[in-house]
C-alpha cells in the first residue's frame, strides 16, 4: 500500500504536507500531532493514524497496542533525541540511528533535499512539485528538546 503524503525531520524540525487523498479527490488536513510525551508525523488512513496517536498519548504500552485486521499504520514519533518509525498491524515503535528522516509517497524526493543541506519544510515543498499526493501546504513544529 502507498502512503500518499510526505513527512520529513531535520535539524528538531519536523514537516509535513496537507494534503489528504481520497479516491480522486483531495481535502486539507494536519499531519503532525502531539501525542502525549510524542510528537507525531502521520502517515497512512486517516482514522487508523488517530487511534495510533491515541495510543502514543497514552503512553504506547506495547501491550495495548491497537490491532488492525489488514491495514497497516506508517508514520514516525520523535521523543527527545530519538526518532521512531512505526509500522504494523499491530503498530510497534522501532526506534531509528539517524538524525535526518521522512516517510510517504515523496519521501525520496524529500531525503535528496535533505542530503542537499535543504530543511525539512524545504524538502516537504521539493517532494510536492514532483509527488502528486503531496500538496496543499506544509505545516512545521520544532520538536521540544532538539
Amino acid at each position: 500500500m502507498a502512503i500518499l503524503t510526505t513527512i520529513a525531520f531535520r535539524d528538531g524540525y519536523l514537516a509535513a504536507d496537507r494534503q489528504a487523498t481520497i479516491g480522486n479527490s483531495y481535502s486539507e488536513t494536519t499531519k503532525i500531532r502531539k501525542c502525549g510525551r510524542f510528537l507525531y508525523g502521520m502517515a497512512g488512513p486517516t482514522g487508523l493514524c488517530h487511534i495510533v496517536g491515541d495510543w502514543l498519548a497514552d503512553g504506547a504500552d506495547p501491550s495495548e497496542a491497537p490491532q488492525f485486521d489488514e491495514v497497516e499504520t506508517y508514520g514516525f514519533a520523535i521523543y527527545r533525541k530519538r526518532i521512531y518509525a512505526i509500522e504494523g498491524r499491530v503498530p510497534m515503535l522501532i526506534p531509528l540511528d539517524c538524525d535526518v528522516y521522512a516517510a510517504g509517497s515523496g519521501r525520496d524526493f524529500a531525503l535528496a533535499a535533505m542530503a542537499l543541506g535543504k530543511s525539512a519544510k524545504e524538502a516537504v515543498d521539493l517532494a510536492s512539485r514532483f509527488d502528486v499526493f503531496t500538496g496543499c501546504g506544509v505545516d512545521v513544529v520544532k520538536v521540544p528538546g532538539r
